[in-house]
């Protein structure tokens, strides 16, 4: 960042990166681009990272709950049966899980939504809880609570590595699952 934009807090944003170079980032007209891609690329394969992206089908959450949302009204406190969250619990269980099979801990950096930034916290407590609602024993609550050692909620646009390496990242696996 500091090469291409003379400092390193510039964040750098996906979609305006692939699909409005021109106006969010003008540092990089011309050759620029291909040297930036290419020292970018350079980097992720030489600093030891690893990223995970959990890709939701919400058609068939929703589909496989037969559920119809409600009419538009504000709903105060978290329903653990929606599918949003659902998937939210699932991800973080499944992140968990993975790490225990990879004999590590890690961490998730959540990318601050404002408003709804206290959900993901009570997402991260939910999959961490021993038992569910009706009091059944979560067997997965245990290794969330010993492998997912945080939950951080980051505002990308302060520049948060971690952030923007799961954006571009999301952004290159969209593109591709769309068929680009």
């Amino acid at each position: 960042k500091r090469k291409y934009f003379g400092n390193d807090f510039k964040a750098l944003h996906a979609n305006e990166l692939f699909e409005s170079t021109q106006k969010s980032y003008p540092e990089l007209q011309g050759t620029k681009m291909n040297s930036f891609f290419g020292d970018l690329a350079h980097f992720l394969t030489a600093v030891p990272y690893e990223a995970r992206m959990y890709a939701v089908d919400k058609n068939r959450i929703i589909n496989s709950l037969n559920y119809i949302p409600a009419p538009k009204r504000k709903v105060t406190g978290i329903n653990i049966d929606m599918p949003y969250e659902i998937a939210s619990v699932e991800a973080i269980k499944d992140f968990a899980n993975y790490l225990k099979n990879k004999k590590q801990t890690g961490e998730i950096v959540i990318e601050s939504r404002l408003f709804s930034d206290a959900k993901f916290v009570s997402y991260f407590d939910i999959a961490r809880q021993e038992k569910k609602k009706g009091n059944i024993v979560d067997p997965n609550a245990k290794t969330t609570r010993e492998y997912v050692t945080s939950l951080s909620i980051s505002n990308k646009k302060q520049g948060n590595g971690g952030l923007e390496i799961a954006d571009l990242c999301c952004y290159v696996e969209y593109r591709r699952l769309n068929g680009d």
